[in-house]
């Protein structure tokens, strides 16, 4: 009995498993203390030289890949199901704590290297790169309380989530003895508590004011 032959996968789709391979493969490569190059990453992954040059022209690029891409879910899928804003920061906490926790060895490689060629170019000391996918996302989870919090509140807000929820935070607790758990743990709680204070005091200081000069009110 024969069976239909199976359609082609689109160049995307075949783009996209390529990445997902150098990426695993760049991961694998940390993990054994190695910093990954693209050629190494290609080996590993059976693909050819070219084809992971077509998706990482150089090794900074694979080696920051390797530790802040996918398996990273999409925003939306991080804040389905949720409505109230700090439900939706809580997940990408734990989205972003996880994350963190799981990629903790390759993550301390990947910014020690990272910041070796930096000092190489430059040895003034530079303050910590912000991620701009967290925050995107939190950006994202707070919206909905976006016009109920005044734009330094919110922003002081953002940077903190951003801050705390890093690896770099973890990496300050774990090298002062903390587990990783409960490192990660405690980042969750003061994120937690620093949303519900800021929602808080916004709430308060608007009934203050009387509801008239009240902005919309949401959960």
């Amino acid at each position: 009995m024969s069976h239909p032959a199976r359609p082609p996968s689109s160049p995307a789709r075949r783009a996209a498993a390529s990445r997902g391979a150098l990426i695993a493969a760049a991961r694998a490569l940390y993990a054994a203390g190695k910093p990954p190059s693209v050629t190494e990453a290609a080996r590993a992954a059976g693909l050819s030289r070219a084809t992971a040059y077509r998706q990482f022209p150089s090794p900074e690029l694979l080696a920051e890949a390797a530790v802040t891409d996918p398996e990273c879910a999409p925003i939306p899928d991080i804040l389905a199901g949720l409505t109230a804003p700090p439900d939706r920061a809580l997940a990408v906490c734990d989205w972003r704590l996880a994350f963190a926790t799981r990629l903790a060895p390759q993550l301390r490689r990947h910014l020690a290297l990272r910041e070796q060629a930096r000092l190489r170019r430059d040895p003034t000391p530079a303050p910590p790169r912000p991620s701009p996918r967290a925050e995107a996302a939190f950006r994202a989870a707070l919206a909905p309380a976006r016009d109920r919090l005044p734009p330094a509140v919110f922003d002081d807000l953002l940077s903190a989530l951003v801050a705390l929820t890093g690896f770099e935070t973890l990496a300050a607790l774990t090298e002062r003895g903390v587990p990783p758990e409960a490192a990660a743990r405690a980042a969750r709680r003061a994120a937690e508590a620093l949303v519900d204070a800021a929602l808080r005091q916004t709430r308060q200081a608007c009934n203050a004011k009387g509801r008239a000069s009240c902005p919309t009110r949401g959960p």
